[in-house]
Order: C-alpha cells, then structure tokens, then sequence
C-alpha cells in the first residue's frame, strides 16, 4: 500500500489535470530531506503522497484543503509539530472519552451492516446508544465510497503514531484532519472532525480526489468548487 502503483498514480494525475497543477511548481520532492523525515518516522511514506507534492508543491485548494509539504523552508520543522499537536488533541478526546465512559466502542460497516463494537470486537447487540451520535449514514455515501468505508461514528479505535505504527497526520481542512491509519503494511486514510471519525480503504491520492469532489459525505462540502493556489515562500 505505500508503494507507489499505477492506481495511485491515476488519481494524482486526474488531480494535477483537473486542478490545473502548477506547471513548475515548488517545493518539490528533495531526496535527503525525504530520508531524513523518514528516518525520524520510520517508515517510508506513500509513493503518490511524493508524486502529489512534485505535481503541486506547497499551497492549497480555495486556502482551505491543505496537504503538508515539508519540502518547504521550516517544512521539516512544522511538519514534525503538527504530529505532536494532533497527538495532543487525540489524547485530549480519549482523555474525554473515558471520563463519560464511553471507552473504545465503535461503530464498524461489516458487508453493507452496520454494527458497534468495543475494540476487543465484541457485538454489544444494540446501536440503541448510537443513533442521535452519528455524524452520517452509510447510505449517505456514494456507492463507490460506501465500499471502501471500514469504519464511521464517534468511536475511538485508533492509536496515535508510533514506533511505525497508528494515525500519521498528512493534511487538514479548518474543521477536519486526515491521517493515514498504518497497521504494518497496510494503509488506509481516517479523517477527523471534533470527535467523530471515518476510514477508507483507500490510497492517499485516491481520498483526496473523492473529497475535492465532495463524495465524502460529512466531511466536505458537495457544492464547494476548489481551485489551487500555489503559496509563495
């Protein structure tokens, strides 16, 4: 999954021609400045997260979808504090979380169902707890979106990013956050808005382009049109 493939490569490409990517864009990939954020991670990132930033640069969709570009001067730097923020705000709603006792249930779509679990993935029989706290139904999905949803609501299965593993931020709107979910050689993306999650089996690219297009539903706006700004240094 975070190899480059020519799935991904389709959807950077469908980006850059349908977003009108700069034609000689900025703060493109550096090759020691990439091992070195690599290092620190310990992992290799995305090959279409590489081929997005040598498409595009540093800037971002109406100033409103960004994607973190740490090819940029004190990319490296701010990139590495939007991992630890978003640790902080992560801890800050497990922390919550627990206090009302609402532990790590979760709300999973298991072919075509619905149904809530705790992490152990024990069926609590009842989504009764549920139902006011959802932020959208899975019918509210595109049917190629609602097949590569693995999980939407207000649980809390993850764990933040560590020793390779767990939520690893890459973007954000002014109310929402993306991640990619690492569990060893598996990727998917999680977006984030105020407690509320989804996860998509789907490469880094892939979400970006359903989201600019306004198919992910409760995270984005479907009558919002986005144009790119390349940012100045």
């Amino acid at each position: 999954m975070n190899g480059t493939s020519s799935y991904s490569e389709k959807y950077v490409e469908k980006l850059a021609k349908e977003f009108n990517a700069p034609s000689d864009p900025g703060c493109t990939v550096d090759n020691n400045i990439k091992a070195d954020v690599e290092n620190r991670l310990g992992v290799n990132l995305p090959g279409d997260y590489y081929d997005y930033i040598n498409s595009f640069g540093y800037g971002s969709f109406s100033y409103s979808v960004k994607v973190a570009n740490f090819f940029r001067k004190n990319g490296v730097e701010e990139y590495f504090q939007e991992i630890d923020d978003n640790r902080e705000i992560m801890d800050d709603q497990r922390s919550m979380r627990d206090a009302f006792g609402l532990g790590d249930s979760v709300i999973y779509v298991e072919n075509g169902e619905i149904v809530s679990k705790d992490k152990n993935n024990t069926e609590d029989g009842s989504l009764s707890d549920y139902n006011e706290l959802e932020s959208a139904s899975i019918d509210a999905f595109e049917d190629e979106i609602k097949n590569k949803i693995i999980r939407f609501g207000i649980g809390f299965p993850y764990d933040y990013f560590d020793n390779g593993r767990g939520l690893l931020y890459f973007g954000n709107t002014d109310d929402c956050n993306f991640f990619w979910n690492i569990d060893s050689d598996k990727w998917t993306v999680v977006a984030y808005m105020d407690v509320s999650f989804c996860e998509f089996d789907m490469t880094f690219s892939e979400f970006l382009y359903h989201f600019l297009h306004g198919e992910i539903a409760a995270f984005a706006n479907p009558g919002n049109t986005y144009v790119y700004k390349e940012y100045e240094e």
